[in-house]
């Protein structure tokens, strides 16, 4: 929905992006951004000082007004499955997908005040650092195995499962790949005939 004041459409904001696999649909997306811009204010001291600066009211004409290439919210928003994220405000007399300038951005609460926030480097760069570190533990907060909830493991061309951390809420998946061949017993080679 537009801005809308007495009755009148005021600004409108245009939302794009690059369709991926995971973020494929305006209510993905719109979810995909909360989600992101959620995680900036709660866990990085440039996310939380921007949202308590917007009088904790962080929208999407507030976002449309951050560098979406540099600092630490575009790792949040690229962990979330978003590229090519763009957004631009107009006067205007037409909206779609349920898009408005006054769309919160950040889940008041789901805001932990008291958390310790992270420190640079951006959330980006710490994945790749875990990468191989966090084999049947939380890429975010450590957790082992028993506090996981795993999906089914998809045995394809790139096996992966899906999983999700009770205690901190991270969502993740792990991907598997091929390691070696063990063989349980000899065969006695082709049968003669």
């Amino acid at each position: 929905m537009p801005r809308m004041r007495m009755g009148c459409v005021e600004t409108v904001a245009v939302v794009r992006w690059t369709p991926t696999e995971k973020v494929s649909t305006a209510f993905q997306l719109m979810t995909a951004v909360e989600k992101a811009c959620t995680c900036w204010a709660n866990e990085t001291e440039d996310g939380r000082n921007t949202w308590e600066g917007t009088n904790e009211d962080f929208n999407i004409g507030d976002l449309s007004l951050e560098n979406l290439s540099a600092g630490q919210l575009p790792g949040y928003l690229e962990r979330e499955g978003i590229e090519g994220l763009e957004i631009k405000c107009f006067d205007a007399t037409d909206t779609t997908a349920g898009w408005s300038y006054d769309l919160l951005m950040v889940d008041e609460n789901k805001i932990d005040k008291n958390r310790e926030l992270l420190p640079w480097p951006d959330p980006k760069e710490l994945a790749l650092k875990q990468e191989h570190q966090c084999y049947n533990n939380c890429p975010q907060c450590g957790a082992g195995d028993d506090d996981i909830s795993w999906d089914i493991l998809e045995a394809d061309s790139s096996p992966s499962q899906k999983a999700f951390c009770n205690k901190c809420g991270c969502e993740f998946t792990e991907v598997y790949k091929y390691s070696h061949t063990e063989v349980d017993m000899v065969g006695e080679g082709p049968p003669q005939g």
